[in-house]
């Protein structure tokens, strides 16, 4: 997509990420679910630089769903679900909608607050997880 962008190719960027998102991953695998996670928030940005944000935000919120695991990706797609919220909020302010402006704002807060949130629970399961490597190397010591 990296490259396609480079030469002002929208379209064709917006296809190669379509195209990861179509792979046959196996299911309950976390790297898999990290991959999607990751197309998702790429091709939703996309989306937004397109003004399609409509498509972009159900490309988020396929994402996004109730049994979330945790990890940065899932993260970065809330971070991505925020922006999508702004660009609905630029939108609204530049039709004289003010209102909807707003709310479109608050949503992107709420959105924020949940990538701060999961960033900050994975990090300490990250910490966690490397004191218990630094305990059981230097119990084998």
């Amino acid at each position: 997509a990296d490259v396609y962008l480079k030469d002002a190719e929208l379209e064709l960027a917006i296809t190669a990420v379509q195209k990861i998102l179509s792979l046959p991953f196996p299911p309950q695998s976390a790297e898999g679910v990290d991959v999607i996670l990751d197309a998702r928030a790429r091709l939703s940005k996309l989306l937004i630089t397109k003004g399609d944000l409509e498509q972009s935000m159900q490309v988020a919120n396929r994402g996004i769903g109730p049994k979330e695991r945790n990890s940065f990706f899932l993260a970065n797609l809330h971070t991505v679900r925020g922006q999508v919220w702004e660009a609905f909020g630029q939108r609204a302010d530049e039709q004289g909608d003010t209102k909807s402006g707003r709310e479109a704002r608050k949503n992107a807060i709420i959105d924020f607050d949940r990538a701060i949130e999961i960033n900050t629970i994975v990090l300490k399961e990250l910490a966690a997880q490397q004191k218990l490597a630094e305990q059981q190397l230097a119990e084998q010591q």
